[in-house]
């Protein structure tokens, strides 16, 4: 049932922890994406796959502060939600992939936001796993 009025009244979700947060976070599930790469690196790698997604199409780019921007199509009724991307450095080294969607409209989104997030740091984890510089743990 929570997850029902979840999906029915939220329509932004967000990877990043800071700043105020309502109680229980609606997607607990919904983590920033640590890497052992340096920001360029992961910014480089998330800009590719974000431009292999065919719903998305990226707006809006910042190579310098680590950010792109994009639009994402909904499958069925070709809604528009807007997505950013961003990588920061974590102070022990490597980086942290954020990402944040957001429909435009409506009270809920049924899920999508928190869907396409997951998916996105799945494709990226994906390629780190599957690229020359992945290390296996250990």
């Amino acid at each position: 049932m929570c997850r029902l009025i979840t999906w029915l009244t939220v329509n932004e979700v967000t990877t990043e922890l800071s700043g105020p947060q309502p109680p229980g976070p609606p997607y607990p599930e919904v983590q920033p994406l640590d890497l052992e790469l340096s920001p360029a690196e992961a910014y480089d790698l998330a800009v590719a796959v974000a431009r292999r997604i065919r719903s998305w199409r990226i707006v809006r780019e910042s190579p310098q502060e680590g950010w792109l921007a994009a639009e994402a199509r909904t499958p069925l009724l070709r809604f528009v939600d807007d997505v950013r991307v961003w990588v920061e450095a974590r102070s022990g080294g490597g980086c942290r992939v954020h990402v944040r969607s957001r429909s435009r409209l409506g009270r809920g989104d049924f899920g999508s936001n928190a869907a396409r997030i997951q998916s996105f740091l799945r494709l990226v984890r994906e390629r780190v796993e599957s690229g020359p510089h992945f290390q296996p743990p250990g």
